[in-house]
Parts: structure tokens; sequence; C-alpha cells
């Protein structure tokens, strides 16, 4: 199927959903629309690349394709047994190979399955991307070869993210002239150990200049 005629099923689709976004998401229903309605005008984005083909990489750059993973999967326990037995073992090594995709220069962002995983919390999604384990180092690794930095994980989830969602001009970045979109957190998730990030907590979120989150104290 053509890049365009799948883009325009999906737009169709997605679209149609809206209503039943709002009322189920709330408060979250325009960064619901704000989102689907930024995926569906740009790049194709393959969602949950578990065990991408390895000639998938040059096909990726061809078609401007995004590529998401769900680090949220490895919580509580990477579910490398359950892959194995349908996939077999020779392709569970390639599980998740985010440092494969991302030196290869392929556009990619972590994504959280929420509300079928525990939490939206991208904090767990950056710790487990760095130590391929469930929160705080525990249970088995999930193919340690594709580890990447924590630097290049929050990179996943900030300006990667808004790149894929076409607005890297205004957002995923402090930047000057760049919408001040930002937050306070209460420890230094660069600094602290890794398996201790998942604990990062929100102090105050500010959008447009303007505070619209602060912790109870």
């Amino acid at each position: 199927m053509p890049v365009a005629d799948a883009r325009h099923r999906i737009s169709r689709r997605d679209l149609a959903l809206f209503p039943s976004l709002r009322k189920a998401a709330g408060a979250m229903s325009m960064a619901s629309e704000f989102a689907i309605t930024r995926i569906c005008a740009s790049a194709v984005e393959v969602e949950a690349a578990t065990i991408p083909a390895k000639n998938r990489p040059s096909n990726a750059t061809e078609i401007h394709a995004v590529l998401e993973f769900l680090p949220y999967l490895w919580y509580p326990a990477p579910p490398m047994r359950d892959v194995a037995r349908v996939a077999g073992d020779k392709r569970v090594e390639r599980f998740s190979p985010v440092r494969e995709l991302l030196d290869a220069g392929i556009l990619t962002i972590a994504g959280s399955d929420w509300p079928v995983t525990p939490s939206v919390s991208p904090w767990i999604g950056i710790e487990t991307l760095v130590m391929r384990q469930a929160p705080g180092g525990a249970g088995p690794v999930a193919s340690l070869v594709e580890w990447i930095s924590v630097a290049q994980a929050i990179d996943l989830f900030m300006h990667q993210a808004a790149v894929a969602l076409g607005v890297a001009g205004k957002r995923g970045s402090i930047e000057l002239g760049k919408q001040a979109d930002l937050i306070i957190i209460d420890r230094d998730s660069f600094t602290i150990a890794v398996g201790d990030i998942h604990n990062v907590r929100v102090l105050r979120t500010i959008i447009d200049d303007k505070e619209v989150y602060q912790a109870a104290r």
C-alpha cells in the first residue's frame, strides 16, 4: 500500500476516535487530539517495533518512518520467555534494538502503551531503556547490547518525540525562541544512580510560561 494511502486511512480511523477519546481521557483530551492529529499529519509511525527485520533501518529512512518502542513492557519484567516461544531465541537477541536504530540514524521514540501498562510515567521508560531491566534493576536483562545512555533515553521522550510530532521548532528542548514548556524535578536524573530514575518526582510543570501543576508538599 502506498505510504500516502496508508496515512490517509490511519488519519480517518484515528480522527473518528476523537469523541470517545475526549470522553475517556477527560482533561487529557486536548493532548490526545493534538498528538493524534500531529502523528497522522507526519511520517509513518511503526508502533511497538519489538523485533524489526535487519533490513528495516534502510527502509525506514526511505519512507521517513518513525519507530516506537515500549520499554514499559519490561515492567514488572522483560517478557523474554514469552517472546522467545513465539519468535525463537535467535530473534530475541535483537529484542527492542534501540541502540541499533539510533546508530543507524532512524528517528526513534518511546511510548507507554498506557493504560494497558501500570504507569504512564516517562521516568520508568527512561530508566529501563538504559538498564534493559525492570525498574530498580530487578529481574532478567533484555538484550543488554542494546542499552543506551540516560541522555539518549531522555532525548527519545523530548526532542525526538517533538520531531516525530512535527513540532520540534517550538517544543522538545529548552532553547531561545521555543515555547516555555518545562518541568522542575526533585533530583538530577543525570547524576543519580540509574536504578533510581524511576523514582524521580515532578515538582512543577510550566506550559507556555504558565505554571499548570505544583506537587503537594
